[in-house]
């Protein structure tokens, strides 16, 4: 054989060797990403059929319901010691976040994925744009407050925080002016 062929096969079967040792690796990293996934899947409403209702209480059931699967598998022992480090670090942090998580569905409107809620907060930045004739909306938010801006974006009637009553009453009358622009 051609000893240059002959050099390519033992490199080629060198890196088999390697692929070989990392398939376990791989198949705990995949395994994890599918708790993500789900996680993700069960949060999105997508498993709604058409025509049911996605509130928060239906999606906090099923996320309860998956929860409890995870943590049964964490004492089956079928898990490697890092994926029952990795599981029980996931199952403790849905608990500790599941009443923000699952309270949104409830209002119909409220921006659902990344894509929807960079729309809205365009549309925000868009709207003070007009109003001020400023491109940079900085100021804005460190003088109205993002609390504010946020519940403009669900469309909730929320007072103002202290905070953001008491740099309002220090801008005195350097506040930005509301003034329609006559479109």
């Amino acid at each position: 054989m051609n000893p240059k062929v002959s050099q390519k096969l033992q490199r080629l079967v060198a890196i088999l060797s390697e692929r070989a040792t990392w398939a376990s690796e791989l198949t705990q990293v995949t395994r994890m990403q599918r708790w993500v996934l789900q996680a993700e899947q069960i949060l999105s409403g997508s498993w709604a059929q058409p025509g049911e209702v996605v509130s928060n209480q239906t999606v906090g059931e099923r996320l309860d319901a998956w929860r409890q699967t995870l943590a049964g598998q964490l004492s089956n022992g079928t898990l490697s010691e890092l994926e029952q480090t990795c599981l029980s670090e996931f199952v403790q942090v849905l608990s500790n976040l599941r009443p923000y998580l699952v309270q949104c569905y409830n209002r119909k409107d409220f921006p659902r994925t990344n894509n929807e809620l960079e729309r809205c907060i365009r549309g925000l930045k868009t709207q003070y744009r007009r109003v001020s004739g400023r491109k940079n909306w900085n100021s804005y938010l460190l003088r109205y407050g993002r609390r504010d801006r946020l519940c403009c974006l669900v469309g909730a009637r929320c007072r103002p925080s202290a905070a953001t009553r008491a740099i309002r009453r220090s801008a005195g009358s350097h506040s930005l002016a509301r003034v329609p622009t006559g479109n």
